[in-house]
C-alpha cells in the first residue's frame, strides 16, 4: 500500500472512530441530532427529569435509585412478559418527540431506551 492510501485508511478511520464517539455521546445518537434537524419537536418531559440525571442511569439500578434521580414517571404500564414499562417523556401532539423509555425486571432497569421517535 502506498503512502497515500495508508493516510486515507488512517483519515478514514478517524472519521470513523469521531462519527462513533458523537453517537454514543449524544442520547439520542447521530441518527436523533439528523431526525431532530429535520423534524420539529414535540418532547414533554417528567417534573424531575434532567438529561444529565438520564445518562446515570444504568442496568441493574432499582427503581428506588432510578425515582429518586429522574423524579415519578409520567407514564407506567406492565407488559406479558411480567417486565414493567416506564416512560420520562411524551408527545402532546402525538408526534416527533424525544423517547426515554426504561423497562424493569423483578424491580431493577433491564433495558433503557432513548431515540428521537419520527411519527
Amino acid at each position: 500500500m502506498n503512502a497515500g492510501a495508508k493516510r486515507f485508511t488512517k483519515g478514514c478511520a478517524g472519521i470513523l472512530l469521531l462519527l462513533m464517539c458523537i453517537h454514543h455521546a449524544w442520547i439520542d445518537g447521530l441518527d436523533g441530532w439528523m431526525w431532530s434537524r429535520l423534524f420539529e419537536e414535540d418532547t414533554v418531559y417528567a417534573s424531575g427529569y434532567s438529561a444529565l440525571a438520564w445518562r446515570k442511569v444504568r442496568k441493574g439500578m432499582s427503581l428506588e435509585d432510578v425515582t429518586s434521580r429522574l423524579g415519578e414517571p409520567l407514564t407506567r404500564g406492565s407488559r406479558q412478559d411480567a417486565t414493567i414499562s416506564m416512560q420520562w417523556s411524551r408527545s402532546p401532539a402525538d408526534t416527533h418527540y424525544r423517547c426515554r423509555v426504561l423497562i424493569f425486571e423483578q424491580g431493577v432497569v433491564v433495558r433503557k431506551h432513548s431515540e428521537f421517535y419520527v411519527d
